[in-house]
Protein backbone atom coordinates (compact mmCIF):
# COMPACT_ATOMS: atom_id res chain seq x y z
CA UNK A 1 0.00 0.00 0.00
CA UNK A 2 3.08 1.85 0.36
CA UNK A 3 3.10 2.34 -3.67
CA UNK A 4 1.62 4.49 -6.25
CA UNK A 5 1.46 2.17 -9.18
CA UNK A 6 1.92 -1.16 -10.45
CA UNK A 7 3.91 -2.90 -12.96
CA UNK A 8 2.46 -6.52 -12.90
CA UNK A 9 3.31 -9.32 -15.57
CA UNK A 10 0.08 -11.51 -15.77
CA UNK A 11 -3.79 -9.89 -15.50
CA UNK A 12 -4.23 -12.52 -12.61
CA UNK A 13 -1.85 -10.07 -10.43
CA UNK A 14 -4.59 -7.08 -10.15
CA UNK A 15 -6.49 -9.43 -7.73
CA UNK A 16 -3.83 -8.84 -5.13
CA UNK A 17 -3.12 -5.04 -5.45
CA UNK A 18 -4.60 -2.28 -3.19
CA UNK A 19 -8.52 -1.47 -4.91
CA UNK A 20 -8.42 1.83 -6.79
CA UNK A 21 -4.06 1.75 -7.59
CA UNK A 22 -2.98 2.07 -11.11
CA UNK A 23 -1.90 -0.64 -12.45
CA UNK A 24 0.13 -2.05 -16.10
CA UNK A 25 0.79 -5.50 -17.42
CA UNK A 26 3.69 -5.84 -18.56
CA UNK A 27 4.07 -9.57 -20.04
CA UNK A 28 7.58 -9.21 -21.54
CA UNK A 29 9.49 -8.20 -23.88
CA UNK A 30 10.09 -9.57 -27.47
CA UNK A 31 13.91 -9.75 -29.14
CA UNK A 32 14.59 -6.51 -31.18
CA UNK A 33 15.31 -9.18 -34.53
CA UNK A 34 11.22 -10.39 -36.29
CA UNK A 35 12.22 -12.89 -38.57
CA UNK A 36 10.99 -12.27 -41.80
CA UNK A 37 7.88 -14.92 -42.74
CA UNK A 38 8.61 -17.48 -45.25
CA UNK A 39 7.19 -20.35 -46.41
CA UNK A 40 8.46 -23.46 -44.60
CA UNK A 41 9.47 -26.51 -47.07
CA UNK A 42 8.67 -29.40 -44.58
CA UNK A 43 6.02 -29.55 -42.14
CA UNK A 44 7.49 -29.43 -38.70
CA UNK A 45 7.07 -28.56 -35.45
CA UNK A 46 8.85 -27.32 -32.50
CA UNK A 47 9.37 -27.23 -28.76
CA UNK A 48 12.27 -25.44 -27.28
CA UNK A 49 12.30 -25.60 -23.20
CA UNK A 50 11.80 -27.59 -20.20
CA UNK A 51 11.17 -31.74 -20.58
CA UNK A 52 8.33 -31.10 -17.54
CA UNK A 53 5.35 -33.66 -17.72
CA UNK A 54 3.39 -29.94 -17.11
CA UNK A 55 4.52 -28.80 -20.67
CA UNK A 56 2.58 -31.40 -22.30
CA UNK A 57 5.38 -33.23 -23.82
CA UNK A 58 4.01 -36.58 -23.40
CA UNK A 59 1.19 -35.20 -25.50
CA UNK A 60 3.31 -33.40 -28.26
CA UNK A 61 4.91 -36.85 -28.99
CA UNK A 62 1.60 -38.54 -28.93
CA UNK A 63 0.21 -35.73 -30.70
CA UNK A 64 3.03 -36.23 -33.93
CA UNK A 65 1.95 -39.60 -33.74
CA UNK A 66 -1.66 -39.04 -34.59
CA UNK A 67 -0.92 -35.97 -37.02
CA UNK A 68 -1.40 -36.81 -40.69
CA UNK A 69 0.55 -34.06 -42.18
CA UNK A 70 3.58 -33.59 -39.81
CA UNK A 71 6.78 -34.66 -41.34
CA UNK A 72 8.99 -33.94 -37.94
CA UNK A 73 8.49 -33.25 -34.47
CA UNK A 74 11.60 -31.60 -32.67
CA UNK A 75 12.01 -31.07 -29.50
CA UNK A 76 15.33 -29.34 -27.48
CA UNK A 77 15.96 -29.26 -23.89
CA UNK A 78 16.63 -30.94 -20.43
CA UNK A 79 14.75 -32.38 -17.54
CA UNK A 80 12.63 -34.72 -16.13
CA UNK A 81 10.79 -36.34 -19.12
CA UNK A 82 14.52 -36.04 -20.75
CA UNK A 83 14.86 -40.18 -21.16
CA UNK A 84 11.42 -40.66 -22.56
CA UNK A 85 11.87 -38.24 -25.15
CA UNK A 86 14.92 -40.14 -26.20
CA UNK A 87 13.13 -43.07 -26.05
CA UNK A 88 10.38 -41.91 -28.22
CA UNK A 89 12.37 -40.55 -30.95
CA UNK A 90 11.90 -42.52 -35.14
CA UNK A 91 11.51 -41.15 -37.97
CA UNK A 92 8.90 -38.35 -36.25
CA UNK A 93 10.13 -37.59 -33.32
CA UNK A 94 14.02 -35.59 -33.01
CA UNK A 95 15.39 -34.90 -29.97
CA UNK A 96 17.64 -31.98 -31.02
CA UNK A 97 19.63 -31.89 -27.35
CA UNK A 98 20.45 -29.07 -25.24
CA UNK A 99 21.55 -25.92 -27.30
CA UNK A 100 22.38 -22.35 -27.32
CA UNK A 101 19.80 -19.35 -27.80
CA UNK A 102 21.11 -19.18 -30.72
CA UNK A 103 21.20 -22.78 -32.50
CA UNK A 104 17.57 -22.82 -30.56
CA UNK A 105 16.52 -19.72 -32.68
CA UNK A 106 18.16 -20.94 -35.83
CA UNK A 107 15.70 -24.60 -35.64
CA UNK A 108 12.82 -22.10 -34.88
CA UNK A 109 12.93 -20.63 -37.71
CA UNK A 110 12.38 -23.76 -39.96
CA UNK A 111 9.31 -24.80 -37.93
CA UNK A 112 6.15 -24.09 -39.42
CA UNK A 113 4.67 -24.92 -35.59
CA UNK A 114 6.11 -23.40 -32.72
CA UNK A 115 3.86 -25.49 -29.93
CA UNK A 116 3.47 -23.61 -26.55
CA UNK A 117 0.95 -26.67 -24.59
CA UNK A 118 1.63 -26.19 -21.27
CA UNK A 119 -1.18 -27.82 -19.17
CA UNK A 120 -3.61 -24.99 -18.13
CA UNK A 121 -4.90 -26.46 -14.97
CA UNK A 122 -1.50 -24.94 -13.19
CA UNK A 123 -2.50 -22.92 -11.05
CA UNK A 124 1.54 -20.85 -12.04
CA UNK A 125 0.18 -20.67 -15.56
CA UNK A 126 -2.22 -17.40 -14.23
CA UNK A 127 0.76 -15.23 -12.77
CA UNK A 128 3.19 -16.12 -15.64
CA UNK A 129 3.31 -15.04 -19.22
CA UNK A 130 5.25 -17.76 -20.92
CA UNK A 131 8.02 -15.75 -22.83
CA UNK A 132 8.77 -18.58 -25.28
CA UNK A 133 5.68 -17.27 -27.41
CA UNK A 134 7.44 -13.62 -27.73
CA UNK A 135 10.04 -15.51 -29.40
CA UNK A 136 8.54 -18.10 -30.72
CA UNK A 137 6.29 -15.20 -32.73
CA UNK A 138 9.54 -13.42 -34.31
CA UNK A 139 10.44 -16.71 -35.41
CA UNK A 140 7.96 -16.08 -38.51
CA UNK A 141 5.85 -19.21 -37.52
CA UNK A 142 2.59 -19.98 -36.35
CA UNK A 143 2.51 -20.39 -32.60
CA UNK A 144 0.12 -23.10 -31.27
CA UNK A 145 -0.88 -22.86 -27.77
CA UNK A 146 -2.99 -23.72 -24.78
CA UNK A 147 -5.61 -21.27 -22.87
CA UNK A 148 -3.55 -19.89 -20.18
CA UNK A 149 -4.46 -17.17 -18.22
CA UNK A 150 -1.17 -15.67 -17.98
CA UNK A 151 -1.81 -14.62 -22.06
CA UNK A 152 -3.51 -11.52 -22.06
CA UNK A 153 -6.27 -11.85 -24.75
CA UNK A 154 -4.53 -9.32 -26.82
CA UNK A 155 -2.73 -12.30 -28.25
CA UNK A 156 -5.12 -14.51 -29.19
CA UNK A 157 -6.03 -13.44 -32.41
CA UNK A 158 -2.34 -13.82 -33.76
CA UNK A 159 -1.63 -17.29 -32.01
CA UNK A 160 -3.47 -20.68 -32.70
CA UNK A 161 -5.03 -21.54 -29.07
CA UNK A 162 -5.34 -24.85 -28.06
CA UNK A 163 -9.08 -25.55 -27.32
CA UNK A 164 -9.01 -29.38 -26.85
CA UNK A 165 -6.35 -30.02 -24.78
CA UNK A 166 -5.49 -33.46 -25.55
CA UNK A 167 -3.40 -35.29 -28.25
CA UNK A 168 -6.29 -36.16 -30.43
CA UNK A 169 -7.20 -31.93 -30.21
CA UNK A 170 -3.35 -30.77 -30.92
CA UNK A 171 -3.07 -33.24 -33.88
CA UNK A 172 -5.85 -31.65 -35.62
CA UNK A 173 -4.49 -28.35 -34.28
CA UNK A 174 -0.85 -28.99 -35.84
CA UNK A 175 -3.22 -30.76 -38.92
CA UNK A 176 -4.98 -27.53 -39.73
CA UNK A 177 -1.91 -25.17 -39.85
CA UNK A 178 0.35 -27.95 -41.91
CA UNK A 179 -3.15 -27.84 -44.23
CA UNK A 180 -2.56 -24.51 -44.53
CA UNK A 181 -2.11 -22.59 -48.43
CA UNK A 182 1.13 -20.87 -48.43
CA UNK A 183 -0.67 -16.89 -48.67
CA UNK A 184 -2.37 -17.78 -45.88
CA UNK A 185 0.37 -18.99 -43.69
CA UNK A 186 2.44 -15.60 -44.76
CA UNK A 187 -0.67 -13.37 -43.90
CA UNK A 188 -0.82 -14.78 -40.52
CA UNK A 189 2.90 -15.15 -39.54
CA UNK A 190 2.90 -11.29 -40.93
CA UNK A 191 0.39 -10.33 -38.81
CA UNK A 192 1.97 -11.50 -35.63
CA UNK A 193 5.06 -10.46 -36.47
CA UNK A 194 3.80 -7.14 -37.01
CA UNK A 195 2.22 -7.28 -33.68
CA UNK A 196 5.00 -8.77 -31.74
CA UNK A 197 7.51 -5.88 -33.04
CA UNK A 198 5.52 -3.35 -30.82
CA UNK A 199 6.51 -5.55 -27.86
CA UNK A 200 10.27 -4.68 -28.52
CA UNK A 201 12.58 -2.71 -25.87
CA UNK A 202 12.10 0.38 -27.38
CA UNK A 203 8.84 0.83 -27.85
CA UNK A 204 8.20 -1.17 -23.84
CA UNK A 205 10.13 1.10 -22.24
CA UNK A 206 7.97 4.12 -23.96
CA UNK A 207 4.99 2.78 -22.61
CA UNK A 208 6.45 2.20 -19.23
CA UNK A 209 7.20 5.52 -19.14
CA UNK A 210 4.19 7.41 -20.44
CA UNK A 211 2.23 5.09 -17.89
CA UNK A 212 4.26 6.07 -15.14
CA UNK A 213 3.95 9.91 -15.81
CA UNK A 214 0.22 9.97 -16.59
CA UNK A 215 -0.91 7.07 -14.84
CA UNK A 216 -4.47 5.27 -15.15
CA UNK A 217 -4.50 1.13 -15.99
CA UNK A 218 -3.98 -0.71 -19.09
Amino acid sequence: RRFDKYIVFAEAMREYLPEGKPCMVLEGFAPETVQKPQVREKNIAMYAGGLAEDNGIRMMIEAAHKSELIDELWICGVGDCLEYVKSATDNKVKYLGRLTNSEVLSYEKQAKILLNVRNPQNDLTKFSFPSKVLEYMTAGGIVISSELRGIPKEYNEHIELLKDYTADGLAIAMDKIFGMDDALFLKKTESACAFVAAKGPNQRAIDVMTFLEQGGSK
